[in-house]
């Protein structure tokens, strides 16, 4: 057939033959493409020309912790680390991006790792929109209800603390999952407390009785549920207390299962921190090394203000600006504590935690005001798990899928979630030794010193002209006894069912929508630590 000649009528009596021709040259083509080194399936995740693929092992990611040494380099220390940067070379994912195409150059999407949708949840506390701040903190496996949740009520009155039970909830049509309580909400006994007369000099309203502020409520590594909370200061204007919260419902150490745990926080306990005395505090939160010592972690820029349990009036930090200020330098924006402090494995269960595969991470806040619009970005810092806590990098803002930023959107605590927690214990692979020694030991090797502190001086006490009424018991929180008894029930002190995870592990992350709503996400410890920006 000569295909040259071919006009529209010969095409039309020809039409049968071409198709058939067209159809077989279309499948070589698809033929081709599915046996070509680079696809459309391999080139979501890199492939190069050479056909190398760049797809993430998972199956070799985060198993192995950091055991051998790296071979010695100019600089280093005596088993070749360099000091800043010793526990995170080791781990894939620290430092690099494991998952590039859910990454940006500002920021990160997190998806749930629990909701069908990958999307977060609405948590339902009713009252419509004066309760925000959401804190949640999971029950122990096998309880009638999933988690118990709290929250800031309140806008011009007094500020209140309620709480409730809570369970998964679907919404009919769309299956959506929410959070709802499940028991009629209650509200935490108020402290009334009064400050002294000309304390708040920069916000002079702040002297009326402002209740219970922006509440954190976490777990210390001994299963103690703590509320860390804002209030009216027998010092300053505004301080920091903390309370266990078994000291105002009893009923936690049945429901927590921690009848055996000492309560230390049986009052308001006000904490203080290193001179100059801060006017207004905020967002204080606890920080435990690998031996579970207690600290207050009162500032993170432009420098870390920590200070040991009982020994306040001391800063063991650093005084230099630390690698934070990167991110303070993207805009006119101020940064502020947001979250609690976790202890994070940096490899799966059940590797074994040590000195050198084990961090804290917290979240952080930088606050950018738009005229009467607050905008926040979150970001993820990770510090060294033994004192001082040095920073050792952070990550790149963190945006909760199925939120909206035009919204104030700022987190509040975090939790690692037991409920869905379906691995083993611990228990199995919990050998007997010395731990304590091991530790010590290892961070001599390292070269860590331990923190020498200098001698406890007492705190002022209130004057005579602090009005008080009868039901507000408080203490300074120097003077709390800490139990040399307490212990996580581990040969290793490092592993805590409370305090601390692995790689693979859910993080709950409770979070506000502009002070009128609230929302849970839960992710991968992995997913919070991917694209760490390493502090030099």
């Amino acid at each position: 057939m000569d295909w040259v000649a071919l006009g529209p009528r010969s095409l039309k009596r020809n039409l049968p033959t071409v198709t058939l021709v067209a159809l077989f040259i279309l499948i070589g083509v698809i033929i081709f493409q599915s046996t070509s080194p680079i696809s459309l399936k391999d080139s979501i995740y890199g492939i190069d020309r050479a056909g190398n693929s760049k797809k993430p092992d998972d199956s070799k990611a985060y198993t192995t912790p950091v055991t051998e040494p790296i071979p010695p380099h100019p600089g280093r220390d005596a088993l070749g680390r360099d000091p800043t940067t010793t526990i995170l070379e080791g781990f894939n994912g620290l430092g690099s991006c494991s998952q590039p195409q859910g990454h940006k150059d500002k920021a990160v999407i997190l998806m749930s790792s629990f909701n069908d949708e990958l999307t977060a949840s609405r948590v339902r506390f009713g009252g419509g929109s004066n309760r925000y701040n959401p804190n949640l903190i999971p029950l122990p496996d096998g309880s009638e209800h999933q988690y118990i949740g709290f929250v800031r009520y309140g806008r011009e009155e007094v500020h209140e603390v309620h709480w409730c039970l809570m369970k998964w909830i679907r919404v009919p049509i769309t299956e959506r999952k929410f959070l709802q309580c499940a028991t009629a909400v209650k509200k935490l006994a108020m402290p009334h407390f009064r400050t002294k007369p000309g304390a708040c000099k920069k916000v002079p309203f702040l002297d009326f009785d402002q209740g219970l502020l922006d509440p954190r409520i976490y777990f210390s590594p001994f299963g103690e549920p703590l509320m860390v909370v804002g209030s009216n200061s027998h010092i300053s204007c505004l301080g920091m207390y903390v309370i266990d919260l078994r000291a105002l419902i009893p009923e936690l150490s049945t429901l927590l299962h921690i009848e055996n745990v000492p309560v230390r926080y049986i009052e308001y306990s006000e904490l203080s921190g290193p001179p100059p005395i801060e006017e207004i505090s905020k967002n204080w939160f606890s920080i435990y090394d690998l031996e579970n010592k207690e600290y207050w972690h009162h500032s993170i820029a432009p420098s870390q203000i920590i200070t040991r349990a009982g020994q306040s009036a001391y800063n063991i930090a650093s005084s230099q600006p630390n690698c934070l200020t990167g991110i303070s330098k993207k805009g006119d924006v101020k940064l502020h504590q947001a979250s609690n402090s976790l202890r994070l494995t940096l490899c799966k269960f059940p590797c074994k935690p040590t000195v050198e595969n084990t961090v804290i991470i917290a979240m952080i806040h930088a606050k950018a005001v738009n005229e009467v619009d607050i905008y926040y970005r979150r970001y993820i810092v990770v510090m060294n798990a033994t004192a001082p806590f040095e920073i050792l990098g952070y990550s790149k803002n963190l945006n909760y899928a199925g939120t909206d930023e035009y919204h104030m959107i700022y987190t509040i605590s975090m939790a690692w979630d037991t409920q869905l927690r379906h691995r083993k214990s611990w228990k199995i692979f919990d050998t007997p030794g010395t731990p304590s020694e091991t530790i010590l030991r290892k961070r001599a090797e390292l070269g860590v010193p331990d923190q020498q502190l200098p001698p406890r001086q007492e705190n002022a006490k209130p004057g005579a002209d602090f009005v008080l009424p009868p039901e507000a018991k408080w203490m300074p929180a120097d003077e709390v006894s800490h139990h040399n008894t307490m212990s996580t029930q581990y040969n290793n002190p490092i592993v805590s069912d409370y305090y601390h995870g692995w790689i693979d592990d859910d993080i709950l992350i409770s979070f506000g929508i502009r002070d009128s709503d609230a929302g849970v996400i839960h992710v991968k410890a992995r997913d919070l630590v991917d694209c760490i920006h390493l502090c030099d």
